[in-house]
C-alpha cells in the first residue's frame, strides 16, 4: 500500500467517524484529561457518551480535586463521612 492509499483510508475512517459513527477516544486524550480541573471535566462529559462514561468511572480522574475559594472553605473532611 502507497502513501496514497493509506492517507485515502484515513481520510475514509474519519469520514465515518463524523456521520456519528462514535469510537473511543485516543488514549492520550484520556490521560490528557488527568490535567483538566474539575469545572472542564464536567464540560467535556457532554461533548459525547465515551467521554462521559470515562469521566464519570475513572478513579484517577477524581483523585485529587482542587476546588477553589470561597467553597474550599466551606468543604471539610467531616463533610464527606457518612452521619
Amino acid at each position: 500500500m502507497d502513501l496514497l492509499d493509506q492517507e485515502n483510508e484515513e481520510f475514509q475512517d474519519s469520514e465515518d467517524f463524523s456521520e456519528g459513527h462514535e469510537r473511543s477516544p485516543h488514549e492520550a486524550l484520556i490521560l490528557a484529561l488527568g490535567y483538566l480541573g474539575v469545572r472542564d471535566l464536567f464540560v467535556i462529559e457532554n461533548v459525547c457518551t465515551s467521554l462521559r462514561s470515562i469521566v464519570q468511572n475513572d478513579p484517577l480522574l477524581w483523585r485529587s480535586i482542587h476546588i477553589d475559594p470561597p467553597l474550599n472553605e466551606k468543604i471539610t473532611d467531616d463533610s464527606f463521612t457518612n452521619s
